[in-house]
């Protein structure tokens, strides 16, 4: 059964920083938000809204440094 979550991600640019990628992702059901810094951050915010755990992640995300 599909279900229809709606959210809105800010993604916040610091000028001294633009790579620094963070900001944080508001729920519009209830209202709830939560912070995120970096992709696997902002991964495991979705998915806690979603109601799922992260799985590990064993291969590092595109563009992202080892």
């Amino acid at each position: 059964m599909r279900n229809i979550q709606s959210c809105v991600v800010r993604w916040l640019v610091d000028s001294d920083h633009p790579s620094d990628f963070r900001g944080n992702v508001h729920r519009v059901d209830d209202g709830k938000r939560l912070s995120f810094r970096g992709e696997r951050d902002l991964l495991r915010v979705l998915r806690q809204f979603h109601g799922t755990s992260l799985p590990k992640i064993k291969d590092q995300l595109p563009g992202e440094e080892q």
